[in-house]
């Protein structure tokens, strides 16, 4: 080889990322939205693109949805086996719009399904709604009941045949934050079913019982002696009495 002959150098290969860029994290997150309304259209018999039936809900609602919202609203929606159209979807949206303190944009999806499961009900399912009736189970629960636990709780209900009020909540979350304050959401529905008959039980009425033992003492001595055929109550203790005592000459 000579002087003037440098040695070929291969050129330096782009990095990883360069080659295949990573794709942006809400777009991936939107495809999984809209996956998972996909899988609810098809589970409700209804063939339509998710990206289709997303700008119907927006102009059936006349504003620009969340995506993340309308999935929320269609799956409360199968689930209480209701019809399901972009109408019915943006009109469980309405009844669930409003502004969300702080507090509810921790938790958010907890929240909106909250509020569409109130309105499924017939309850308000506004915000303000939302608010009034954790709060009031706050009240039953105490303050070891979290908001998380409380609204965990409400949705683990709104799926049972069981009232769905703030003292049944209340109620419910104070017994779990008790016995089991860490709890995942997948074992919830169960713990719930199961401390609601217990709450069931323990509010059951005693009164049957104590009349029952009532009616029992007043029934007289079981062991007092029983009067013959004709025999006044009485007249034995006063016959000894006659026999016993002598008359006076």
């Amino acid at each position: 080889m000579t002087s003037d002959q440098e040695p070929t150098q291969q050129p330096d290969e782009p990095a990883a990322e360069e080659q295949h860029p990573t794709p942006a994290a809400p777009s991936a997150s939107r495809e999984v939205i809209l996956e998972s309304i996909s899988i609810d259209l098809l589970n409700a018999g209804i063939v339509m693109p998710a990206a289709e039936f997303v700008a119907s809900v927006r102009l059936a609602a006349g504003y620009r949805v969340n995506p993340r919202e309308i999935a929320v609203a269609l799956s409360h929606l199968r689930q209480a086996g209701r019809e399901i159209d972009p109408e019915q979807v943006a009109g469980l949206l309405i009844a669930t719009r409003g502004e969300r303190s702080q507090r509810q944009q921790r938790h958010s999806d907890d929240w909106r399904a909250l509020g569409a499961t109130m309105s499924l009900k017939g309850q308000d399912g506004s915000p303000e709604g939302q608010r009034a009736l954790i709060g009031a189970a706050r009240t039953v629960a105490g303050p070891r009941a979290t908001d998380t636990l409380l609204l965990q709780v409400a949705l683990a209900l709104g799926t049972l045949n069981a009232p769905f009020d703030a003292a049944t909540i209340g109620g419910v979350a104070k017994r779990l934050a008790h016995s089991a304050p860490d709890l995942r959401p997948e074992d919830m529905p169960a713990l719930v079913r199961r401390e609601l008959g217990a709450l069931r039980r323990g509010q059951r009425p005693r009164s049957a019982r104590q009349s029952s033992v009532g009616g029992r003492r007043q029934g007289g001595n079981p062991g007092a002696r029983k009067l013959k055929p004709g025999q006044r109550r009485g007249a034995g203790l006063k016959r000894s009495l006659r026999e016993g005592i002598p008359d006076d000459e």
